[in-house]
């Protein structure tokens, strides 16, 4: 049995897949949106690619509509800050 939980463990799993998908959402260059198999295949898993896009669609950095996802503006102007 494990001493310690597994709850923090599955969490960071979660950030990171969404750390992931909105790299990908915002890749300069890649396509403005992307469908929720395309981004399960790049990402490894379409259950955790869809986990994540409900995770940053919560949080205003996502939009989903019609099986397509895209970043939103706030999340576009963010990253577009970063790299100028």
């Amino acid at each position: 049995m494990q001493d310690q939980p597994i709850a923090p463990v599955v969490e960071r799993r979660g950030d990171e897949m969404q750390f992931l998908v909105l790299a990908l959402l915002l890749e300069a260059g890649g396509p403005s949106q992307w469908s929720l198999g395309e981004l399960g295949r790049e990402v490894g898993c379409e259950l955790e690619a869809a986990a994540a896009v409900v995770g940053l669609d919560g949080a205003g950095l996502a939009h989903q509509a019609g099986g397509f996802v895209w970043a939103s503006r706030a999340a576009s102007r963010f990253a577009q800050l970063l790299r100028e």
